[in-house]
């Protein structure tokens, strides 16, 4: 996404896939979330303690019980992932911050979706949630 490309507070970022070996999320339903992009996020070319798991969904899903479920997982995720140390959930990331938020392009109506992940790199959160 050249988008992510251009923005000094993007680290690197990664399209994630759904498969056994990529990143996943698993939440109160038997299927696990496979979500969009993986964002470790830096300053001045090195690494800060935060990294963004990004979900992404186009307008046309925005009622979609699917995504109110990711909405649902996405802020229970965020709840908890400030509570626990990152030395319990990998010693590769000690003193890490992990967010994961859904990119619902249908609550921000008129608003380009740029702007809201921008925002959210920034340490800001996307509306709504």
């Amino acid at each position: 996404m050249k988008f992510l490309d251009k923005q000094p507070q993007v680290l690197w970022w990664y399209r994630n896939l759904v498969g056994t070996d990529k990143f996943s999320i698993q939440g109160y339903r038997q299927n696990r979330i496979y979500p969009d992009f993986i964002i470790q996020q830096g300053k001045s070319r090195k690494p800060v303690a935060s990294v963004l798991v990004l979900e992404s969904k186009g307008r046309h899903l925005a009622d979609n019980a699917d995504t109110k479920y990711k909405k649902n997982i996405a802020a229970y995720f965020n709840k908890v992932g400030h509570k626990v140390p990152w030395q319990k959930l990998a010693k590769d990331f000690q003193d890490n911050q992990f967010r994961f938020q859904v990119l619902d392009e249908g609550e921000y109506g008129d608003r380009d979706w740029r702007r809201e992940l921008k925002n959210l790199l920034e340490g800001g959160s996307v509306v709504g949630n």
